[in-house]
């Protein structure tokens, strides 16, 4: 059986300072239950990928590899960055799957869960929400075609819980590839087709304060500054005047303006390092391109700056990151101190 991952981080593993293996992504877990021996896997998700690159840039080589399964998770990035238009969004999620069922191919079509659940977005939430709802619409009206079978993330309440998702909070951690594999293994195999995954990944702890400030540091920093005005800043604009004040919009740019300026050592310091993750087989392990990471992360992303425009959904953990970082250490700050003789 041959096999197509067509979409964005959430397929091929990678975000922001982040990487999960490609054999231990949902689609790997998925590939692999179908049996190494009958599957013949061609990832094509590529970071940073919004549906209409997925329609223009990836179709064509699944079309061309006459896959019989291709699994479609797209969309985070098309509501986190500026110019989201919801004709086109569904116009090109629609394409997408007629072209694939349109060669025999079976569709396993992906619905994203909820992006603010974990993230402290206050106002910004609302605004998010109406866009995921635009892609469950266009889902939605996509589900009752003949060979179409969608995998609803937002029913899997075990991705509700911290360690299913990585130090951003936004990609799944290991355990949570396994999560959303259980869920689409679930659904192909009421199709008629037989999955057996791996052995489910051991539960591990969430990502611990320390963790997050380092990864906020090395990396959510240095990405927030190389995007604010493509991303952070259109980004804020979700918060409607009706939730939000004047004064609260204000303190929300004058932090985005202090993040970048905060950063600017880090960038300055931290050397990129994302991998390709495109077009590997299932089978081998990822061959090495002999480019430096950086160069690496412009051909990945698309990027113009090695600086690494990856993942622009990374946004919205970096904010949830830097706030709850704030918290805790206004929380330690406020707490009474042990006196000298007190234990440490």
């Amino acid at each position: 059986m041959r096999v197509v991952s067509l979409g964005d981080s959430f397929s091929c593993g990678e975000g922001v300072g982040l990487r999960v293996e490609l054999d231990r992504t949902w689609v790997g877990l998925l590939v692999a239950g179908l049996g190494s021996e009958l599957a013949d896997w061609t990832p094509l998700a590529v970071a940073g990928a919004r549906v209409r690159d997925v329609r223009h840039r990836q179709l064509a080589a699944a079309l061309a590899l006459r896959p019989e399964l291709a699994t479609v998770l797209v969309g985070l990035n098309d509501v986190v960055r500026a110019g989201f238009a919801a004709d086109d969004v569904r116009a090109d999620l629609t394409e997408v799957v007629h072209a694939l069922r349109e060669r025999g191919c079976t569709v396993l079509l992906v619905r994203l869960h909820d992006p603010s659940a974990l993230l402290p977005l206050g106002p910004l939430r609302r605004g998010l929400s109406a866009r995921v709802d635009v892609l469950h619409d266009a889902v939605d009206a996509l589900a009752d075609r003949p060979g179409v079978h969608v995998v609803d993330l937002g029913a899997v309440s075990r991705l509700a819980d911290r360690d299913c998702w990585a130090v951003d909070r936004i990609h799944p951690s290991t355990v949570g590839h396994a999560v959303v594999a259980e869920a689409a293994a679930a659904v192909l195999e009421r199709a008629g087709l037989r999955v057996r995954l791996p052995a489910s990944t051991a539960p591990a702890p969430p990502p611990s304060a320390a963790a997050q400030v380092r990864w906020l540091v090395a990396h959510g920093l240095p990405w927030v500054a190389a995007n604010l005005r493509s991303v952070a800043l259109p980004l804020l604009s979700l918060a409607s005047p009706a939730s939000v004040g004047a004064r609260t919009s204000q303190r929300l740019r004058q932090s985005a303006t202090a993040t970048r300026s905060a950063s600017h050592w880090a960038v300055a310091s931290r050397p990129a390092s994302t991998s390709d993750c495109v077009r590997l087989k299932s089978r081998g392990p990822a061959g090495s391109s002999g480019r430096t990471p950086a160069t690496q992360a412009s051909a990945t992303c698309g990027a113009t700056s090695t600086r690494g425009s990856c993942s622009p959904a990374a946004v919205l953990a970096v904010f949830a990151t830097a706030r709850a970082t704030v918290k805790a250490r206004r929380t330690t700050s406020s707490a009474p101190r042990a006196d000298s003789t007190g234990a440490t």
